[in-house]
């Protein structure tokens, strides 16, 4: 696998030649202390970033030194990259520097940088230049422009502390407290709101100040933060097609060093991880790795109503079928509309690493998505509609392995006056109404009319009455 150069805080280097390690301190000629970064140039030689001298040159026989007094502009160096030109560039805690061979030139905020305070680099397959800073965001440098992302135009946070690449082009950017935010590969034909994906903890990063981003020679992305390590399994997919599956590692898995350290990482040519931590260097060999098979096995725990236990043989208006003595869960339960309020409570069910089992659900007949992976074993809802429902839930294992997904179907029936026999009864006696009062209208103007017509006969029979009495009366007069 070749060479391995591992650098350490205050005492020098060590190189590992894949039998033995071999330290270079002050007794070998290295006198500059604590090496934060280390680099190999196109002409094998190394470059020692180091925390309070600058940069060391190693050829393989002499060490050169340079710091501030040689024209650096800062002798704290974070990062060691070469340009497509040769040029080395040097990113300090106080600007970036290029390096011809001779000569040094200084690039900082006035010079096209997101700020001064310049942390990491990367070279990319197209050779431009990315340097990260704190604040300010990131800078992309093609050897004519300088273009900046910051949380204007994307980001998430202004504090980048390590760029890299994955096998499609995308460009992968830690926002420290923000997650990872990743541009796709061909962003200058694409509006921002198409540029960007982003990765945090709510899709399954054990935390989201990521202080290194490594791809590793099977295509898949490993982020370093200060709970371990996570894997993002894609498997030479892009990122931007698929939902990423996330696996952990610390201290269950055997990654005891648990704190990972500012871009320290190494993926050999032999496939063997090599991961710096607080205390110690961890070797990983991902061929040696057993994976866990088997999915949890899913079973509901209990059911509340309305946050209480209950005893589903004596709550009023409820109907179900035969009761689960373990968990007390009735089967084909059918709820009036007033009983409403649900509480589930789930386990998978897992001997090995119990601890790392994740879950999802969705109520089909109320909700379209799943719920985000997550460790949370319970699910409320509270004000559910009458309906006819079913509760889905998936487990995964640490391995990501989803378990069948599991399913509880139950009802909620309408109030009596929201069922259609009601409806129709409602309008039927409504028409009924109706009819009687027209009925009882007609009826009474028939009698109003037959009086009227009484009235006028006895009215008439008196005037004809009267017209016979006066001319009775004329006739005997005369």
């Amino acid at each position: 696998i070749g060479d391995i150069w591992i650098g350490t805080k205050g005492k020098g280097i060590y190189r590992y030649d894949n039998k033995s390690f071999y330290h270079y301190n002050i007794e070998q000629g290295f006198i500059w202390g604590s090496v934060i970064s280390v680099f190999q140039d196109s002409k094998k030689n190394y470059w020692f970033g180091t925390a309070e001298h600058g940069v060391v040159k190693y050829d393989g026989k002499k060490y050169y030194l340079f710091g501030q007094p040689q024209g650096l502009s800062n002798n704290l160096v974070y990062s060691v990259n070469e340009d497509k030109l040769g040029n080395i560039w040097i990113i300090t805690n106080w600007s970036a520097n290029k390096f011809d061979g001779e000569n040094f030139y200084y690039y900082n905020q006035g010079s096209g940088l997101a700020h001064h305070l310049t942390i990491t680099s990367f070279i990319d397959k197209k050779k431009d230049l990315w340097i990260g800073c704190y604040g300010g965001g990131v800078t992309c440098f093609d050897g004519k422009e300088f273009i900046t992302f910051n949380d204007t135009t994307g980001l998430k946070c202004n504090s980048v502390f390590s760029i890299n690449q994955d096998n499609h082009g995308n460009i992968w950017i830690s926002n420290i407290g923000e997650g990872i935010a990743i541009l796709k590969n061909n962003w200058q034909k694409l509006s921002e709101s198409k540029r960007w994906k982003y990765i945090d903890t709510r899709n399954g990063l054990n935390d989201n100040g990521a202080v290194f981003i490594r791809p590793d020679k099977k295509g898949n992305m490993w982020i370093g933060t200060i709970k371990g390590l996570n894997k993002i399994e894609l498997r030479y997919k892009n990122i931007f097609d698929i939902n990423p599956k996330i696996k952990w590692y610390a201290n269950a898995e055997g990654f005891t060093g648990i704190e990972c350290k500012l871009n320290a990482f190494l993926a050999a040519s032999d496939g063997s991880l090599w991961i710096p931590s607080a205390e110690m260097l961890s070797r990983f060999r991902s061929e040696r790795e057993r994976k866990i098979k088997n999915p949890p096995f899913l079973q509901l725990r209990s059911l509340k109503l309305k946050w209480e236990e209950v005893d589903w043989k004596k709550i009023d208006g409820v109907s179900h079928g035969k009761i689960n003595t373990w968990n007390n869960i009735p089967t084909n339960l059918e709820l009036p509309y007033y009983h409403n309020h649900l509480q589930f409570d789930f386990i998978g069910i897992i001997f090995n690493k119990p601890e790392y089992v994740e879950y999802k659900w969705k109520l089909s007949g109320a909700e379209n998505k799943w719920s985000p992976w997550s460790k949370k074993h319970e699910a409320t809802y509270s004000n559910i509609k009458p309906g006819n429902y079913s509760l889905l839930i998936k487990s995964r294992n640490f391995d990501k392995v989803e378990s069948p997904v599991y399913k509880y179907s139950f009802i909620i029936h309408k109030p009596i006056w929201e069922t259609w026999w009601f409806r129709i009864t409602g309008v039927c006696c409504l028409l009924c109404i109706v009819f009687l009062i027209f009925r009882w209208r007609t009826a009474s103007l028939r009698n109003r009319q037959i009086i009227l017509e009484k009235t006028v006969d006895e009215r008439t029979a008196e005037v004809v009455k009267q017209k016979e009495i006066i001319e009775h009366k004329q006739k005997e007069i005369i």
